[in-house]
């Protein structure tokens, strides 16, 4: 999961942490691909994620359904 203080949210936080997850990943060699999901309220992520590379896959949105609710969940992944 990835999450910035409301009041560290603008100030480049997120995009740095994705850079520090994606840099861990290529150092990997079994690691082939980073994948996420995210709410679908999201935009200004979404944008984020895409502008570092990640491609939205809408055949693997992860669906959660359940009794009470059902909720879908955008995917998106970056080969490393």
């Amino acid at each position: 999961m990835l999450a910035v203080a409301p009041e560290a949210q603008g100030r480049g936080v997120a995009r740095a942490m994705v850079r520090h997850i994606v840099a861990g990943a290529a150092a990997r060699p079994e690691i082939r691909a980073v994948a996420l999901c995210s709410l679908k309220s999201m935009g200004a992520a979404h944008a984020l994620y895409e502008s570092e590379g990640f491609i939205r896959v809408p055949d693997r949105d992860f669906v959660l359904d359940i009794p009470a609710k059902r909720e879908t969940f955008p995917f998106f992944i970056r080969e490393v």
